[in-house]
């Protein structure tokens, strides 16, 4: 699983399944600094690839890409282990994605966005 990821880095336009989100979440505590680093990074730059904006699609139920990219991205910036000098890399990476989205949100992502931002904090 772990190299298909890798590999999943390099691509421009990721597709994650719910067993390589979940493989990502169990291994976040990871104490291999390579695992450790290299799923904190996906989970940073995950949004900014993505550019499907599909929340319910009738053929495949619930996609909603940007709300799981949030979930994870809350995750990884929650974790105590993430390094508080990369919080900028955060506030970037939404702020370009809001910039570049032509569209208004209407499945809920904008509040998993949100989470982001407030889950940190409390």
């Amino acid at each position: 699983m772990y190299q298909d990821l890798l590999r999943k880095i390099a691509e421009e336009k990721p597709n994650y399944n719910q067993e390589e989100i979940q493989w990502l979440f169990d291994h976040l505590g990871n104490p291999s600094p390579e695992i450790r680093d290299d799923l904190s990074n996906q989970g940073l730059h995950y949004l900014s690839k993505e550019k499907d904006t599909t929340g319910f699609s009738s053929q495949y139920g619930w996609v909603h890409a940007f709300a799981h990219g949030a979930d994870l991205l809350t995750e990884v910036v929650c974790h105590p282990d993430f390094p508080k000098n990369r919080v900028h890399e955060v506030f970037d990476i939404l702020g370009q994605l809001f910039k570049r989205m032509s569209i208004r949100f209407t499945d809920d992502e904008d509040w998993r966005l949100a989470r982001v931002i407030y889950e940190p904090i409390l």
